[in-house]
């Protein structure tokens, strides 16, 4: 049976709470990136986990960009409800960020955004037919993940994002949010990325990293450094 997973970890005495956005494709848990963070975060801390799409085991079933944005604005009002007084910040990985961006909300802490796309629907659906194993049907794409997991993309989706502008999105929630981007310069998911619309912004800091998309091995570290400086500031 297919479900969304959404957990809430607030400790009683919790006065900030990061809510974590996964990437495109993935399960909240993949590369454990958000496990490792969360482990890093001072103890009184609260997280929020949770799934964009239904799982059905090992099958990721990709949801429409509209059931994205109500998908996260509910598990941030249910965040409300839980902690109202609580500091929320916010953690998103590559697509997460323009699916924040899109949302627009409206929080308290910070905002911080891992190796985000400049371009978004176009570029994925190229990158994905040349995937290794990649099958291609009538209606969608599925892909086997390095995590285990097998991604299925109706191909209606990419017509959905294709006239999606990320750069413009951030450059958007920038009004509203002041936002932190960590920028991965071995990216072997988005390539060479410059976002020089983005450097314009004085609500942009933007931080370079040499690291790959997922940020793994010692890459892992210099990430969760990063993310300790800004979450204190």
């Amino acid at each position: 049976m297919s479900q969304q997973v959404t957990t809430f970890g607030i400790p009683a005495n919790a006065r900030d709470i990061v809510v974590f956005v996964h990437g495109f494709g993935v399960r909240w848990d993949s590369r454990g990136m958000f496990v490792d963070i969360q482990h890093a975060l001072p103890k009184n801390w609260g997280y929020v986990f949770f799934d964009f799409y239904n799982i059905d085991q090992s099958d990721v079933f990709i949801s429409p960009i509209d059931d994205q944005i109500a998908r996260l604005e509910s598990v941030l009002q249910k965040l409300k409800q839980l902690a109202p007084t609580a500091t929320v910040h916010i953690i998103a990985h590559s697509k997460g960020c323009i699916i924040t961006s899109l949302t627009q909300p409206t929080i308290t802490g910070n905002v911080v955004f891992l190796a985000p796309p400049e371009i978004f629907g176009s570029k994925l659906e190229k990158y994905f037919a040349r995937y290794p194993n990649a099958k291609l049907t009538t209606t969608e794409i599925s892909i086997p993940r390095k995590d285990g997991t097998i991604t299925h993309i109706p191909l209606n989706f990419f017509e959905q994002t294709k006239d999606v502008d990320a750069e413009e999105a951030m450059l958007n929630y920038s009004k509203k949010a002041r936002l932190h981007i960590l920028q991965t310069t071995q990216d072997e998911v988005l390539g060479e990325t410059a976002y020089n619309r983005l450097r314009k912004s004085p609500d942009i800091e933007i931080t370079a990293i040499d690291s790959d998309h997922n940020f793994t091995e010692h890459s892992r570290e210099i990430l969760i450094s990063y993310l300790k400086g800004v979450l204190n500031e």
